[in-house]
């Protein structure tokens, strides 16, 4: 895999010094290195940066020399990055990739300078992202050289809250300009990253992942073809889910199934007796996951992966249903997670029931705020529970099924 960054002379020298890139200089987090899938990007981005280095300010008015660094990545070393959640696809295509961390030049198989020169971009451009968070007027007085009926921007309260023009502005941060985002970083003190990395390495080599349902909804998925992604979201949510989350165990997918914060018939089963599930085995062959995450489809989180959009089984190399039977959790620990919502007085009287001095959990206002304990909760819910989480719901006054599934909680 290439991939490229830009810097100006200043950079790009201190970079080669350094023979690392870090991170910390990438505002406004400075957790990553931003790297791009094109030459051109790198260099745009480069550019259009909202940093006040002596070249970014030059833009505007003059005609500036780039210097793109060109980096090629091994599969196994794409492999490796991947699996260890260092290197991201970013959520918008178009900016590339964000490697987490400090990145050492030793990490790529190969690298390349070029140099690039660029045409000046005017003041009206280097404005509309030098100044975008700055009070625009757009008729009115420059309050250093005078000129009148232009644009003008407004200083902060430091600088009395005065108004003035694109070129005093410019002028003013000319002034003020470093030669480069690096110019404040030890050299001799970057953190080197490659040895820590090597000791995450994994093999490269076929990839595991683990989703868990009850019968009902995995003969669903099964006649489908697909896990559709619009079903994976937290409670409450409105929108559709825009993933599908994998885990990296089976025991981590079936422990994930039974805790979630559906109310479908296993789930409610599952607090008072035996329960059977079923675990879905994806197995990706690494060239087939590597294609998948470099186009943002499937993203490494701590514990699993993220695939974005629906997952059909023909995206996974092979796949295969295991099934295993759960012992009852007992209702407490059912309600802990189930009811986690609601008020709880841990030594209270149940208004459906009768039981006193035990948990109750306080009920919503339509139902007048009354307090019910576990077993009266866990019989509520088990009246108005469904088969699965792609049950059609009942479209309201019409008898008419929807495809509107159940909610399902999809968190990392």
């Amino acid at each position: 895999m290439q991939a490229f960054i830009a810097f100006n002379e200043y950079d790009a020298h201190q970079v080669e010094a350094m023979h690392a890139i870090p991170c910390h200089v990438f505002k406004p987090s400075g957790k990553y290195v931003p790297l791009m899938t094109t030459k051109e990007g790198a260099v745009d981005q480069a550019v259009k940066a909202i940093s006040h280095t002596t070249t970014n300010l030059l833009t505007a008015t003059e005609d500036t020399t780039w210097f793109i660094l060109e980096m090629w990545f091994t599969v196994e070393k794409l492999w490796d990055v991947f699996q260890s959640r260092t290197l991201y696809h970013s959520e918008n295509p178009v900016h590339g990739f964000r490697w987490y961390g400090n990145l050492s030049l030793a990490d790529a198989a190969s690298i390349n300078w070029m140099q690039c020169n660029v045409k000046a971009t005017g003041l009206t451009e280097w404005v509309d992202r030098a100044l975008k968070f700055k009070k625009c007027i757009v008729s009115g007085s420059c309050g250093e050289c005078g000129a009148k009926d232009v644009p003008v921007y407004t200083s902060s309260k430091q600088y009395g809250q005065n108004t003035f023009c694109s070129e005093c502005w410019h002028t003013f941060l000319m002034e003020r300009t470093t030669e480069g985002v690096f110019m404040s970083t030890d050299c001799d003190n970057v953190l080197d990253v490659s040895d820590a990395k090597q000791e995450a390495t994994r093999p490269y080599g076929t990839m595991q992942a683990y989703i868990a349902f009850n019968e009902y909804d995995g003969m669903a998925c099964e006649a489908m073809g697909a896990l559709p992604c619009s079903v994976f979201k937290p409670p409450g949510m409105k929108k559709d889910g825009k993933y599908v989350p994998l885990v990296e165990t089976k025991e981590a997918a079936v422990n994930k199934a039974v805790t979630l914060l559906t109310q479908t018939t296993t789930n409610m089963m599952s607090a008072k007796e035996t329960t059977t599930w079923l675990i879905l085995e994806l197995s990706f062959a690494a060239e087939k996951a590597l294609e998948l995450f470099k186009k943002g489809a499937l993203v490494r989180y701590e514990g699993g992966w993220r695939f974005y959009g629906d997952l059909h089984f023909s995206d996974a190399s092979a796949f295969q249903w295991l099934t295993v039977t759960i012992p009852p959790k007992g209702l407490l620990q059912w309600a802990g997670p189930a009811l986690m919502s609601k008020s709880c007085n841990a030594c209270g009287f149940c208004n459906g029931c009768g039981a006193q001095e035990v948990p109750v959990w306080t009920s919503s206002k339509k139902y007048g705020f009354e307090a019910f304990c576990c077993e009266c909760w866990h019989g509520f819910l088990t009246e108005r529970a469904t088969p699965g989480i792609f049950m059609p719901k009942v479209a309201a006054h019409s008898g008419e099924a929807t495809s509107e599934p159940m909610e399902i909680e999809a968190s990392s």
